[in-house]
């Protein structure tokens, strides 16, 4: 199934699910390193901004929540026990105040959306995070990036570094990840990876 043009249509949703459903994949279990390598840092109660049919938060800690604009990923997130809001839903029905997560996740999300849109996603989500919590940034190298036609921002190391100095959060590591940087123009599940910590 070809990738949707449209992030917020039930197509997209079911996109995602023949993407993690494929035989081959599971055969393969080719998400145990991407699981691993978020797994590893005890992330703690974890806001997964773009959670999708929840691919990662089911990785996640039980506290945990996802948001995406996607209702009908959203509904299939719920199915599988796990839970998930549309933006809308956790914005009108959180406050800041009595939700403070350890963690911001934003996993493979931010390139779906305009340079502008995305300081906005960190402007309405950034206050849910605690002092000296964590943001932990995922997004796909060149040959990632140019496999969906929804991706509108390439999010390389550069970029991250402006947006996170807007929001005085501090760089903890930054990697590729699974294979070393010069494979991004060739593999296309390479990833930049980026943490960081609230100041």
């Amino acid at each position: 199934m070809n990738c949707p043009k449209k992030i917020e249509s039930s197509d997209y949703t079911d996109y995602l699910v023949s993407v993690e459903s494929d035989p081959v994949r599971r055969f393969f279990s080719v998400q145990l390193p991407y699981s691993w390598n978020i797994k590893r840092y005890n992330l703690g109660r974890v806001l997964d901004i773009g959670c999708g049919i929840g691919r990662n938060l089911k990785w996640l800690s039980n506290d945990s929540q996802g948001i995406d604009i996607n209702g009908f990923s959203v509904e299939f997130a719920n199915k599988k026990g796990l839970k998930a809001f549309t933006a809308d839903e956790f914005l009108n029905n959180f406050s800041p105040e009595n939700n403070q997560f350890d963690t911001l996740l934003f996993s493979h999300i931010l390139e779906h959306l305009s340079a502008d849109d995305i300081y906005s996603l960190f402007t309405s989500y950034f206050p849910f995070l605690k002092a000296k919590g964590n943001v932990f940034i995922i997004s796909p190298q060149e040959l990632g990036y140019k496999f969906d036609d929804t991706h509108k921002t390439f999010v390389d190391f550069v970029f991250i570094k402006k947006l996170v100095k807007k929001y005085n959060i501090k760089m903890t590591r930054k990697y590729s990840f699974p294979f070393p940087r010069l494979f991004g123009p060739y593999f296309p599940w390479n990833e930049f990876i980026f943490i960081g910590k609230k100041l």
